[in-house]
């Protein structure tokens, strides 16, 4: 059967299982994995505002000891005039993490905070209580950054006065193969839809994170970055070389919500994040709607496989969440999208996340 028609066919089989719409789709979906996270919105006051380093490079670890090593050194040995500091938290690992950390205490450049497992947002939010630097880099502790990467993007973020300097990345599986991964061309960026969600690769202006901390208690808490930190940055500049190495990890997160009830927590950060923008002096506007239709997208495919009424419920929140923050608005993309969600279409959103996730992925 050809793809399109299975993807019909599917899709037509599902919508006969669904039942009507029950009241309150939020609560029922909480009853299978509750909201339990908390928000972003902290005030770190002025105090904390005072740096004294150029870059402060958080690295938060949990059970990554064949790792880590590899990650320390390629930070540690960076060649730079700029003067920086690597905040390295231990969540809890329970593995030979401490033992090869260790040997670094020697080094002034480094922060080591060890403290019970708070997840990866509750270590990066511990890094960012400590850090000292003017810009602030997150860097992933199965990661490693490439040579010259510092040196190049603060240049980069000094000469442009930029409150976030990025640079792309090269993918890298556990047998150490390298192959190409996001590039950018060097340069203001002016659309913001290129720039990826995730936290790694960019070094961001202290102030950002002023009042500003990871949501905690949730997967994908890289969404503030595009929700919240994304919108708040007025000059953002990219240089065109990779700054880091990016493991492909096949006990990830992405790979391991999948089928889980925990994945669900995709939707109730959005929801949150979406609640919270107004905190920090954002519109709802064209853009921030056409990444709501984004996230959209992503959070169908995370949740569409814990069970015939939970993708169902899923769509009956985002349209309410489409009506309460985006009614009479027009999105840049997923325009098909947000007419099946207005229209109540449930069959036709089903269709529609399918294709366009296989297009998005496909590089259509």
């Amino acid at each position: 059967m050809r793809p399109r028609k299975l993807i019909t066919e599917g899709c037509r089989s599902l919508g006969k299982l669904f039942s009507p719409a029950p009241a309150g789709a939020d609560k029922a979906l909480e009853s299978i994995w509750p909201d339990s996270g908390g928000g972003c919105l902290l005030d770190r006051g002025t105090d904390w505002l005072d740096a004294q380093v150029d870059l402060s490079i958080i690295i938060p670890c949990y059970n990554n000891a064949p790792y880590l090593k590899a990650c320390m050194d390629s930070v540690l040995g960076q060649e730079t005039s700029y003067s920086f500091e690597a905040v390295v938290v231990d969540d809890g690992s329970t593995d030979e993490t401490p033992a090869i950390l260790a040997p670094y205490r020697e080094d002034p450049r480094v922060k080591l905070l060890r403290q019970e497992n708070k997840g990866h947002s509750g270590a990066r939010n511990a890094g960012l209580s400590l850090c000292r630097g003017r810009y602030i880099l997150f860097h992933d502790s199965d990661d490693t950054l490439l040579p010259g990467s510092i040196d190049a993007l603060l240049r980069c973020a000094f000469e442009n006065n930029a409150d976030i300097a990025l640079g792309g990345y090269v993918r890298k599986d556990p047998s150490g193969n390298i192959t190409p991964g996001k590039a950018f061309p060097a340069g203001a960026v002016s659309d913001r839809e290129t720039v990826p969600g995730m936290t790694c690769g960019k070094a961001f202006r202290r102030s950002l994170w002023g009042n500003l901390q990871f949501p905690t208690g949730y997967w994908y808490e890289d969404s503030v970055i595009s929700q919240i930190l994304l919108p708040m940055a007025k000059r953002i500049y990219a240089i065109d070389t990779p700054v880091f190495a990016y493991l492909l990890n096949p006990q990830g997160v992405s790979a391991a919500s999948q089928g889980r009830p925990k994945a669900l927590e995709s939707l109730y950060i959005t929801r949150r994040l979406l609640k919270e923008r107004a905190s920090f002096g954002l519109n709802y506007d064209a853009d921030a709607y056409t990444h709501f239709l984004h996230m959209v997208l992503l959070t169908y495919h995370r949740t569409r496989l814990l069970g015939k009424n939970v993708p169902y419920g899923v769509y009956l929140c985002q349209r309410q969440l489409q009506k309460q923050y985006f009614s009479g608005l027009t999105a840049h993309r997923y325009a098909s999208l947000a007419q099946a969600l207005e229209k109540g279409k449930f069959r036709r959103y089903l269709w529609l996340c399918e294709t366009l996730w296989l297009r998005n992925r496909m590089g259509g």
